[in-house]
C-alpha cells in the first residue's frame, strides 16, 4: 500500500471538493489518490478534520502571500492585492475559492473532538483585512466597512467565475474580466479613499 504525505492527502481533498462540493466523501479523496479510504487515516481521521486540514493550509499561503507583499511594499496598496488575489483565486479555481471564502465545515457529530486540524485552523484574511481598514482611522466602524469591501469582492469573484460566465448572456464577456476586476477594485480605492478624508 503506497503511503501518502499529508500533501499530497490535502491536494487529493481539494480535487475531491471542486468536482464534489461539501458532499464530498473520504472515498471520493481516496479515488483521487488511487488508494482506498483506510490508507487516509495516518494523516486524517475524518471529514471534517479534513476539511480544516486544507482551509488551513491554503490560508496560511494566502496570508504569507499578503505579508510578503506587505513587507516589500510598505506603502503598497495592501487591500487592492488582497482583492486581486481574491479575485484571481475566484477566476482561476472555483472550487478552491468555494472551500476559502463560501464553505462551511462538515457537520460534527455529538461525540467529537476537534482535532489538531480545527483546532489551529485561524482563516486570518477577514482579520487581515480588519487590521488595515482600521489603520485608516476613517470614523466609520471598521467591522462592516471590512465586511463590505469583502462582500464587493468575493461578489465580483462569484460573478466571473466558471459557474456565472456559462449564466451571463454574453453581458461581461470574458475577455473583459480583467477589465472588471480592475474597476471594482479602483471602486473599492476610491470608497477606502473616502473614508479617509
Amino acid at each position: 500500500m503506497a503511503k501518502y504525505s499529508i500533501d499530497q492527502v490535502i491536494d487529493a481533498g481539494i480535487r475531491a471538493y471542486a468536482k464534489f462540493g461539501e458532499d464530498f466523501t473520504m472515498s471520493n479523496v481516496a479515488d483521487e489518490l488511487g488508494t482506498r479510504p483506510s490508507s487516509l487515516y495516518r494523516h486524517i481521521p475524518n471529514k471534517r478534520e479534513l476539511y480544516f486540514a486544507m482551509v488551513t493550509r491554503e490560508f496560511n499561503r494566502f496570508n504569507m502571500r499578503i505579508e510578503e507583499f506587505a513587507s516589500d511594499n510598505p506603502q503598497g496598496d495592501v487591500m487592492r492585492f488582497v482583492g486581486s488575489m481574491i479575485l484571481k483565486i475566484g477566476r482561476e479555481d472555483f472550487g478552491l475559492f468555494k472551500l476559502m471564502f463560501v464553505s462551511r465545515p462538515p457537520p460534527a457529530p455529538a461525540d467529537y473532538s476537534p482535532g489538531q486540524f480545527e483546532l489551529q485552523c485561524n482563516p486570518r484574511t477577514i482579520h487581515n483585512l480588519l487590521g488595515i481598514v482600521r489603520g485608516l482611522g476613517s470614523g466609520e466602524d471598521p467591522v462592516l466597512l471590512t465586511y463590505t469591501l469583502m462582500s464587493l469582492v468575493l461578489g465580483g469573484s462569484i460573478l466571473t467565475s466558471e459557474v456565472y460566465s456559462t449564466l451571463n448572456e454574453g453581458i461581461l464577456p470574458k475577455e473583459r474580466y480583467s477589465e472588471f476586476h480592475d474597476y471594482l477594485l479602483g471602486m473599492v480605492g476610491k470608497l477606502l479613499g473616502s473614508m479617509e478624508e
